[in-house]
Protein backbone atom coordinates (compact mmCIF):
# COMPACT_ATOMS: atom_id res chain seq x y z
CA UNK A 1 0.00 0.00 0.00
CA UNK A 2 1.71 3.70 -0.69
CA UNK A 3 1.36 6.21 1.76
CA UNK A 4 -0.64 8.88 -0.49
CA UNK A 5 0.21 11.64 2.89
CA UNK A 6 3.62 11.83 2.74
CA UNK A 7 4.60 15.25 2.40
CA UNK A 8 1.45 17.19 3.90
CA UNK A 9 0.99 18.78 7.05
CA UNK A 10 -1.60 18.07 9.74
CA UNK A 11 -3.67 20.72 8.52
CA UNK A 12 -3.79 19.47 5.27
CA UNK A 13 -4.78 16.19 6.20
CA UNK A 14 -7.63 17.41 8.75
CA UNK A 15 -9.10 19.39 5.67
CA UNK A 16 -9.23 16.50 3.24
CA UNK A 17 -10.21 14.23 5.86
CA UNK A 18 -12.86 16.53 7.63
CA UNK A 19 -13.37 19.33 5.58
CA UNK A 20 -13.34 23.33 5.47
CA UNK A 21 -15.46 23.46 7.81
CA UNK A 22 -13.81 21.88 10.45
CA UNK A 23 -10.67 23.17 9.92
CA UNK A 24 -12.19 26.87 10.08
CA UNK A 25 -13.89 26.29 13.05
CA UNK A 26 -10.78 24.48 14.98
CA UNK A 27 -7.82 25.82 13.96
CA UNK A 28 -7.98 28.67 11.76
CA UNK A 29 -7.04 30.84 14.62
CA UNK A 30 -3.82 28.33 15.14
CA UNK A 31 -0.36 29.99 15.71
CA UNK A 32 2.79 28.65 14.93
CA UNK A 33 5.96 29.23 16.57
CA UNK A 34 9.02 27.83 14.98
CA UNK A 35 11.19 26.19 17.87
CA UNK A 36 14.85 25.61 17.52
CA UNK A 37 14.25 25.04 13.57
CA UNK A 38 11.05 22.96 14.80
CA UNK A 39 7.35 24.60 13.94
CA UNK A 40 4.35 23.40 16.83
CA UNK A 41 1.14 24.91 16.85
CA UNK A 42 -0.67 26.10 19.76
CA UNK A 43 -4.52 27.01 19.76
CA UNK A 44 -3.65 30.36 21.47
CA UNK A 45 -1.33 32.90 22.61
CA UNK A 46 0.73 31.92 25.03
CA UNK A 47 3.47 33.27 27.21
CA UNK A 48 7.51 31.89 26.57
CA UNK A 49 7.18 30.69 30.33
CA UNK A 50 4.04 28.83 28.72
CA UNK A 51 6.01 27.23 25.78
CA UNK A 52 8.92 26.16 28.09
CA UNK A 53 6.70 24.48 30.30
CA UNK A 54 4.88 22.66 27.37
CA UNK A 55 8.24 21.48 25.67
CA UNK A 56 9.74 20.14 29.70
CA UNK A 57 12.55 22.15 29.08
CA UNK A 58 14.91 22.31 32.13
CA UNK A 59 15.29 26.78 32.69
CA UNK A 60 19.08 25.90 34.44
CA UNK A 61 21.47 26.77 32.14
CA UNK A 62 19.52 28.01 29.24
CA UNK A 63 19.00 31.26 27.19
CA UNK A 64 15.61 32.08 25.28
CA UNK A 65 15.75 34.48 21.92
CA UNK A 66 12.81 35.47 20.11
CA UNK A 67 13.16 36.29 16.63
CA UNK A 68 16.95 37.16 17.41
CA UNK A 69 16.60 39.11 20.38
CA UNK A 70 17.44 37.37 23.70
CA UNK A 71 14.44 37.54 26.49
CA UNK A 72 15.62 37.38 30.24
CA UNK A 73 14.50 35.15 32.59
CA UNK A 74 12.80 37.42 34.56
CA UNK A 75 10.43 38.51 31.36
CA UNK A 76 9.67 34.38 30.16
CA UNK A 77 6.12 35.14 31.70
CA UNK A 78 5.49 38.61 30.39
CA UNK A 79 6.62 37.95 27.37
CA UNK A 80 3.75 36.92 24.49
CA UNK A 81 4.62 34.81 21.45
CA UNK A 82 2.87 35.85 18.29
CA UNK A 83 2.27 33.38 14.75
CA UNK A 84 5.28 32.90 12.93
CA UNK A 85 7.89 33.40 15.93
CA UNK A 86 11.10 31.80 16.31
CA UNK A 87 12.41 31.01 19.41
CA UNK A 88 15.86 29.68 19.73
CA UNK A 89 16.96 27.91 22.97
CA UNK A 90 20.38 27.34 23.90
CA UNK A 91 21.35 24.97 26.89
CA UNK A 92 24.84 25.56 28.16
CA UNK A 93 27.25 22.75 28.36
CA UNK A 94 30.18 22.25 30.62
CA UNK A 95 33.59 20.95 29.71
CA UNK A 96 37.18 22.40 29.44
Amino acid sequence: MVNTNVGKSYLDLVIQNYGSAVYSKYFKNMITIKVNQENHQFSEILALEQLIRFLEIKTNGIAVAINGSVVKKSDWSLRLLQNSDEVLIIKSTQGG
